[in-house]
């Protein structure tokens, strides 16, 4: 899983195994790990009690919760993504966006388990 942060948004992109992870599962979590143990946690997660989609950060944690009929639709279908704005306080709203992880049209050294590039039919 690929996590760009910038401004107020956040994009999360997965490839094919962790969509089939968080299927199987309803989690899928990665975690970058800094000096003496500091983790960074990042998280997708198909919740049953969320109405839309939402973000949150707690305990080192990155959660991104989706409700569980629109991820399981995400997932199964050939929608390229979910984007979701929240609104955080009166002044500030974040962007959120999970996309599926295409192969870039100009291959990459150690480039696996990507979905197919749309734009590689055009091409």
């Amino acid at each position: 899983m690929k996590v760009r942060m910038r401004g107020n948004s956040i994009r999360m992109r997965l490839q094919m195994s962790e969509i089939e992870q968080l299927l199987q599962t309803g989690k899928v979590t990665e975690s970058v790990q800094f000096l003496r143990g500091q983790n960074l946690i990042y998280s997708v997660l198909l919740d049953d009690g969320a109405t839309t989609v939402g973000a949150s950060f707690d305990e080192d944690e990155i959660l991104i919760r989706v409700p569980i009929d629109a991820g399981k639709n995400w997932c199964e279908a050939d929608e390229i993504g979910i984007e979701h704005n929240q609104v955080s306080d009166e002044q500030n709203v974040l962007k959120i966006l999970l996309e599926k992880d295409f192969k870039c049209v100009t291959r990459r050294e150690g480039e696996r388990d990507m979905f197919p590039n749309p734009k590689e039919a055009h091409s």
